[in-house]
C-alpha cells in the first residue's frame, strides 16, 4: 500500500506502517440516510421553492431534497461529528435563496418497502 491511503467503504485508513501491534486509528463511518426537516420562513411564491431546491442541492453530503412553501425535508450522508457543522451550511445556503431557516429537526429514518 503506498503512502496516500486507501478508500474502504467510506471509511479513510492512513498508510499501513508495518507495526500489526500498533491499533488503527478508529475512523467515524459516515452516518447515510439522515433525514431532516427544514422550517423556512419567507417562502411565499413557487419560485421560491425552486430557489431553495437549487441552494440545497449545492450542499455537500445532501442526497435528496423535497421543498415546499414554508418547509423542505432533506436526506443527507455526514458523519454524526459533522451535523452540527451542517446545520450551519444549510442555513447560509437557505440564506442565500433569500430566506431564513427558523428551525431544523432531525426525522427518524424511513425503512423500504421491499
Amino acid at each position: 500500500m503506498g503512502g496516500g491511503g486507501e478508500m474502504n467503504q467510506g471509511i479513510r485508513f492512513g498508510a499501513w506502517d508495518g507495526d500489526s501491534n500498533r491499533p488503527r486509528p478508529r475512523a467515524e463511518p459516515l452516518v447515510s440516510g439522515v433525514r431532516l426537516e427544514l422550517v423556512i420562513s419567507g417562502m411565499v411564491a413557487v419560485h421560491a421553492k425552486h430557489a431553495v431546491f437549487a441552494a440545497l442541492a449545492g450542499v455537500p453530503g445532501v442526497l435528496r431534497a423535497q421543498v415546499e412553501l414554508g418547509r423542505a425535508e432533506i436526506e443527507c450522508e455526514r458523519r454524526d461529528a459533522e451535523l452540527e457543522a451542517l446545520e450551519a451550511e444549510l442555513g447560509a445556503a437557505v440564506a442565500a435563496a433569500g430566506f431564513v431557516l427558523t428551525t431544523l429537526r432531525r426525522l427518524p429514518r424511513e425503512l423500504p418497502l421491499a
